[in-house]
């Protein structure tokens, strides 16, 4: 059997562990990590970080990680990719070209990416980001033009949920895998809406993988949301829940009097009457679950460059329902709405699951590809 090792751009936390070290035990297959965050992102932190685990190798600097990388055999060491490849990046793969291991990529959250029509990205050119849309194209074939004259190849296999784009193996979003496969834990019993937050402003990729450098006033947003979360307990009867976003550290009250549960938004969304939320991830839930939706930003939210592109891209595009961007519309006229069962489909089999994939568990997929995979000469 080869040796697997994860090349990870973020602290190792609980979620990061939840999400590849369980799988690949699950799968029976031994899975080491090297936390590359401290080299390519100075700084970065975020909660629930595990350290001294034997499996974990944190590499702090770039000639750190080429010793490492001379210490293993290329023909019995494959990487898993869970870093960008970006011109940032660019020396990672390299290097690992260079020694000559292959990597494959699993990309668990598929649904990052969703197709869009050329009418949609021209709705939203503009004078004032086309020197930002410019660079991004540019920054694109620079790093494209790098890797073909360093001769450094992409991964020999991609496992992906997202039917639009290339992939050689088909697997599910892990909100499938929970959905489909897992249990439901009714633990607020009793009606109630759930909003799935996005710990913002204070998630970590704003600052450093966005490069976000002015972040908006955070009391000032939780305020807003406050507000929001009063006028629909008025109108429904029933308590808002906070279903805390994985990267988050509350510490109570944020919200208001309200729970705040963490890792826990599958069960919270599977059991709520209705969910609201941003740009999240856990739109899979809802969807899955077939819940009434009300997608909501606030003023300082929206102002953010990729924004409103990809909300308006998620909910009126994609899905066919509105967006409310908080304190620029009467609270009255925000409305919770399933999705058209056509596109609610649609949705769940191009981002979520597929033909081929919608019965097996992610781990008996990996399995047999990767056991198949250390065979091969």
């Amino acid at each position: 059997m080869k040796k697997f090792i994860l090349l990870d751009h973020e602290p190792w936390t609980i979620r990061r562990k939840q999400l590849f070290y369980d799988l690949f035990e699950k799968a029976k297959i031994k899975l080491y990590v090297w936390d590359l965050s401290q080299w390519l992102n100075p700084g970065l932190s975020n909660p629930d970080e595990l350290k001294n685990i034997e499996y974990l190798t944190r590499v702090l600097t770039e000639n750190q990680f080429v010793s490492l990388l001379e210490n293993e055999d290329s023909k019995n060491v494959i990487f898993v990719e869970e870093v960008f490849r970006s011109w940032d990046n660019r020396r990672v793969f390299r290097h690992i070209s260079d020694l000559g291991f292959d990597t494959i990529k699993i990309e668990l959250y598929g649904n990052s990416v969703l197709k869009q029509r050329f009418m949609h990205r021209v709705k939203f050119l503009n004078i004032n980001n086309l020197p930002k849309t410019i660079c991004g194209k540019l920054a694109g074939i620079k790093i494209r033009a790098y890797n073909k004259i360093r001769g450094i190849k992409g991964p020999i296999r991609i496992f992906s949920s997202n039917g639009w784009l290339y992939r050689t193996d088909a697997i599910n979003h892990p909100d499938y895998e929970n959905y489909k496969f897992n249990s439901h834990e009714n633990i607020i019993g009793g009606d109630y809406i759930v909003f799935c937050d996005i710990f913002f402003p204070f998630h970590s990729d704003l600052k450093h993988f966005y490069k976000i450098k002015r972040l908006p006033d955070g009391k000032k947003y939780q305020e807003t949301m406050r507000r929001y979360f009063d006028y629909l307990e008025e109108k429904y009867g029933m308590p808002v829940v906070i279903a805390a976003h994985p990267k988050s550290d509350y510490s109570g009250g944020e919200f208001g009097n309200r729970s705040i549960i963490k890792y826990k938004t599958d069960d919270l969304v599977f059991n709520a009457r209705m969910v609201t939320l941003h740009v999240c991830n856990s739109i899979s839930y809802a969807l899955l679950s077939n819940k009434p939706i009300a997608f909501v930003a606030t003023e300082d939210y929206i102002k953010l460059g990729h924004v409103k592109k990809t909300l308006d891209l998620l909910a009126h595009e994609t899905l066919g329902l509105s967006y409310y961007i908080l304190g620029k519309v009467d609270l009255n006229e925000v409305e919770f709405k399933k999705v058209n069962e056509d596109l609610r489909i649609k949705y769940i089999n191009n981002y979520l699951t597929s033909t081929e994939s919608s019965g097996i568990q992610n781990y008996k997929i990996l399995r047999k590809e990767l056991m198949e995979l250390s065979n091969e000469a």
